[in-house]
Formats: structure tokens, sequence, C-alpha cells
């Protein structure tokens, strides 16, 4: 290689270095918006933490993005102007991609992952979808985002590459980066919560362990360490459910069943003023008031409520595509299955999972929106229920849609004022008011309200209601910063603003009954397999729960989301993450660092994780 080679690389690779010592500086202001539900750390340790954290990580990021594809093509042509256009535009992206990384985090307490990327890109805008202004808010967002990132680029590669301050911007972030992970080796075997619950704050962040090394030290003993840590036991193993094939002789009389959930619709909506159709059906019915999802998400929430299980089995259900227990003894019964959901049944692949067995599953509903949707599928599900086969029982399941996406018909009076005419969840933050947001909420359920009503009176036209089991509930709840640490909507945290559902069931044959002892969505298979389908199996064949008509009152709830699980209990949620660590949580989601762990609870709630696992 030449002299003049050399000093091309060498200029190069100057360039390259304070092009990602510019883009690591706005790494770190749009890093900031990470910072955490309960904000800005309090404690010394925790806002060292933070900060070199943020610092290490996301130095490290730039430098993995770039090397990848920025440096190689600098390599290639160190003199010429297009490789550093491109690495200019590709961090750019990067940015962009932060930034949405940081509203969905804001929102959700999750990153940007494959789920989040396939119901936007497959969703068909009926899980997420943006209005037309949004559009063009967020497209804006990205071009100044965009120009923003080029010009920082550019100017730092004029001005400051003429400095002699290199070897102090690595070093800094080098140090940021061990005193980060060094800090938290220590709070992972000294379970120090300020540190250990920010682990999850940044992007594709793992920060390091050392629990051995720390036990050699003698900062904690191997006892202490087994006692915060637990083992959910694997997906990958074979999926044992039902444990013993089902014995469901045929009744002497089958009952209808039809099951309505609605999407998002929290407990506290059950009232006269929101929904006063089912309000006024809960009152001629059960109506169980402490009533809570198995989880704060669509997909284990209806995983959940189907199969009689928590939803840490989702991936072994799929991957054997196992229908629900539930299903199958409707199938070997004959019922007449008619499935009509607004929302599409393949995201999350409910059509490979609950309804697995079913033929010609019907996958989606035609509309506009979710309010469309929502009037179709009752138009549907009513004509369906004109034309069934007499001679068989039905079981019908409508999943309305339109709560979730708080969408209601152009022509709808929308009673609850005022009403946030456009939904801006990049407006959403602790300081914002939420009652026009809250409004447009009870408008959509207000508005689904008016659907089951439609439903009720069709059963009572054809004669339908004496023998019908009608059951209405949720998946979950929905969050307006309730709990005042800026969550919104749902698979946030599992406060009651978020699992709290409701859950009313219409027996023919039973008096009306409000039940106010704590019941779950574990509890509805096991109550409609032994009174509905006589099942004889034990119930924890099939399910965790109860016989609802049996008075459950439990002290405590499995609940799981997306690599998530937890101990609900009334006066304190336990959680247990990814890795099994388990932290404590008031009702409210405020950490309590200091809270012994519910031992005896935690015990029987990892022996029911596991199972329905064939281990090997």
């Amino acid at each position: 290689m030449n002299t003049n080679s050399r000093l091309s690389h060498a200029n190069a690779l100057r360039w390259f270095g304070w092009i990602m010592f510019g883009q690591l500086l706005l790494a770190i202001l749009l890093g900031l918006r990470y910072s955490g539900d309960s904000g800005f750390p309090s404690d010394i340790l925790g806002k060292l933490y933070f900060i070199c954290s943020l610092v290490g990580h996301f130095a490290c990021l730039a430098l993995l993005c770039n090397l990848i594809l920025g440096w190689p093509a600098l390599l290639i042509a160190p003199r010429s102007r297009w490789p550093r256009y491109w690495i200019c535009f590709y961090n750019a992206l990067l940015q962009v991609l932060l930034l949405a990384d940081t509203f969905v985090y804001q929102q959700y307490r999750f990153h940007i992952n494959g789920m989040v990327l396939d119901l936007l890109l497959h969703g068909e805008g009926q899980v997420i979808s943006f209005s037309q202004s949004m559009q063009w808010k967020i497209g804006g967002i990205i071009l100044i985002l965009s120009l923003v990132s080029l010009a920082i680029s550019i100017l730092i590669s004029w001005i400051l590459p003429q400095l002699r301050y290199g070897k102090i911007v690595i070093t800094a972030c080098l140090l940021s980066l061990l005193t980060a992970n060094g800090l938290y080796a220590w709070a992972s075997a000294a379970n120090y919560i300020p540190v250990t619950q920010q682990q999850a704050r940044f992007p594709l962040y793992m920060p390091l362990t050392a629990n051995k090394l720390m036990v050699k030290l003698g900062i904690v003993t191997r006892e202490e360490l087994k006692s915060r840590q637990v083992n959910l036991g694997s997906e990958n193993n074979d999926f044992n459910y039902p444990l013993h094939p089902l014995e469901c002789p045929t009744p002497v009389k089958k009952p209808n069943i039809l099951l309505i959930v609605v999407d998002t619709l929290r407990a506290d909506m059950l009232d006269p003023k929101v929904m006063p159709n089912l309000h006024a059906f809960s009152s001629r019915s059960w109506n169980f008031t402490d009533h809570h999802s198995g989880s704060n998400s669509t997909r284990a929430g209806i995983f959940s409520l189907f199969y009689g299980i928590p939803p840490n089995y989702w991936f072994a259900a799929l991957a054997s595509q196992r229908a629900a227990a539930f299903i199958t003894g409707l199938q070997q019964q004959q019922y007449q299955l008619g499935i009509f959901a607004s929302a599409v049944l393949t995201e999350p692949a409910f059509n490979k999972t609950v309804f697995a067995s079913v033929p010609n599953l019907r996958l989606r509903t035609l509309g506009a929106n979710a309010a469309e949707r929502d009037t179709n599928i009752t138009a549907e599900w009513r004509d369906w229920l004109g034309k069934r086969d007499v001679q068989h029982p039905f079981f019908g399941f409508l999943f309305y849609d339109a709560p979730h996406s708080y969408s209601t018909p152009n022509n709808y009076s929308n009673p609850f004022q005022p009403d946030w005419k456009e939904v801006n969840q990049m407006a959403l933050g602790p300081d914002f008011d939420k009652t026009p947001y809250l409004n447009r909420y009870r408008n959509a359920v207000h508005f689904v309200d008016e659907q089951l009503k439609k439903v009720f009176d069709d059963l009572q036209e054809k004669g339908l209601m004496d023998d019908t089991v009608v059951i209405i509930t949720a998946d979950h709840g929905e969050e307006f910063n309730d709990n005042g640490l800026n969550y919104w909507g749902h698979n946030g945290n599992f406060t009651t603003t978020q699992t709290h559902v409701p859950l009313v069931i219409h027996w023919p044959g039973k008096l009306p009954h409000q039940y106010n002892g704590m019941t779950s969505h574990y509890d509805l298979t096991p109550t409609l397999m032994k009174q509905a389908l006589n099942c004889q199996n034990q119930i924890s064949d099939y399910s965790i729960g109860n016989n609802l008509f049996d008075a459950p009152d439990h002290d405590w709830i499995i609940m799981g989301s997306y690599g998530e699980n937890a101990l609900y209990q009334k006066k304190r949620i336990t959680l247990v993450d990814s890795t099994g660590r388990l932290s404590v949580r008031d009702p409210h989601y405020k950490p309590l660092p200091d809270s012994e762990l519910p031992r005896n609870q935690l015990i029987p709630m990892l022996e029911l994780m596991r199972k329905y696992f064939q281990h090997k």
C-alpha cells in the first residue's frame, strides 16, 4: 500500500470515527426519552447507571451498526464521496428508527420487535392504524430528524477531525460501558432494584451478569441468588395438553353457547351511562365484579380464556397447532361453530392455536375501520344464526374491536364530550389531560354496547335466549395514565386498569346473582366443560382454573404477556422477567424493593407454568 493510499484510509477512518461521534450525541439525546416508568432515577447509583449505560450502549450500537454496513463501503472507496453520503443516510435511518422505538417504549414499555413490525406490516390497519393527518405528522418528524442527522454528520465531518480529542471520546465511551456493566453485575447479584429495573429500558440491551464472581467475592450467597430467580421451563418442551383425553359423554340437553369478547374493555365501563344495554343484561345474569384476564394483551388474554392455562404456553401451542380443549370438546359433541371476529384471526395466530381444528375458519371481516367491521360481524352473525342447522346446538364467538381502535361510525352521536377528534399518541405524556382521550374510548364502548343490544334482541326474537348460555367479557383492559406513571393503552403493566375486565354470564335456569370473589379467565373453560359439555375429566387436565359456579375466590392469579409474567395479588404484583428475575410492585405499579417475595405462591405458580410441558 503506497503512502497516498495509507493517508486516504487514515483520513477516512478519522472521518468515520467523528461521524459516529455525532450520531452518538444525537442517539444520547433521543435516548433520554427512555427515562423509565418512574422518571429519571432518584438515587445516585441509579443515575450513574442510567448515564453510563446510555452512553456505553449507544456507543456500541453505533459502532456495530456502522461496522456492518458503513465502514466496508468507505474502506473500498476511501476517496469517493458516495460511501460518505451512504453512511450519512444510513445513520439518519437508524436515528429515525430509534425515535420510533422511544414512542413505542413510552406507551407500551417494550421495544420495536418482530411482533410490532408484523402488526404494522400485516395487520391491515386492524391492530395498529394511523389517520391521514397522523401519517403526515409522522412523515414530517422522519424528514426533520433525517435532515438533523445529516446536518450533524456533515458539520462534524468538517470541524471535529481537525481537533485531537478522539482518544478522550473513545476512553469515555469505554469507561461508561465498563461502569454500567460492572454496576449491573453487582446490582443483579445484590438485588439492587434502582439499577436492575432499568435493564429493559434500551433496545437490544443485555447487560453483564457475574453471579459466580459475586459469590466468590462474598457479596451474595448462592442461596440468596436462588431465592431471587426462577426457572420457567422451556417453550421447546412438548405441549402436553390436555393431560388426558377428553371424556365428555353427551349431556341430556346441550345448551347453545355464545361467547362475546370486546377487545380492550375495562371493568368500570360496565356502567349504566356507558353500556346501558350490557348493564341491564348483567342485572338479569351472573355478574362477576372482580374478574381478571390472564394478561394485559390480546394474544395472551384470548389464550388464557380459551385454553384455561397460563400464556407462557403460547409458543408450545403454536408449534403443535393444538386447538383449545374447549373447542375440541365442542367439535366432539357436534356443535356448529360460528366464529366472527372484527380483527383478523391470523395476527395473532389464533387460526393456528385456539381455532386450529376448525375447518374453513373465517379469518377476516370486511370493513374500512373497526366500527364498520363490528357492525358487519353483528349482521353476519344474525344472518348465520338464522340459517344454521337447528338440529345441532351452536357455539358462537363474537370478537368486537372498536374500543381497541377508539372507533365509532362517522354518523355516530358520540355522547361523551369533549371527544378527542383524532388520537395522537405522540401527544401523550405525564401531564396530558386524559379526558378527551377517555371520552373517545367511552364513545367506542357505547357504540359496541348498541351492537350487543342487537345481538340480545335477536336471540330473544328467535326464541333462543332460554336455550343459550351468553357470556360477555374482554381480552384485557385499557389504561389512561390511571396510576400516574405515564402508562397508556395496554400491554404495559399488570395493574387492574389493564387486567380487570367484565364478566357477565346468562345461564338458562340460574337466577341473577352478583359475585364479588376474585375470578379469572382460567375459570371459564372449566365452567363450560363441566356445566355445558358434561366433561368428566379432572379440571386440572385442561385448566388451572375452577368452575365459576363453585364460588372460587383466588388469592392470586398468574398473568403473562410478551416475555413477562406476573403473580397478581390485590396488595402486590410480583413480576418475573424473561430471565427469571423477580421484583415486587404495589397495586399502582410502584417498586417495593424491600417487600418479601411471596414464596408460598411462587412455588405453585411455577409448577402450573411447567405442568403442561412434557419434560424429557
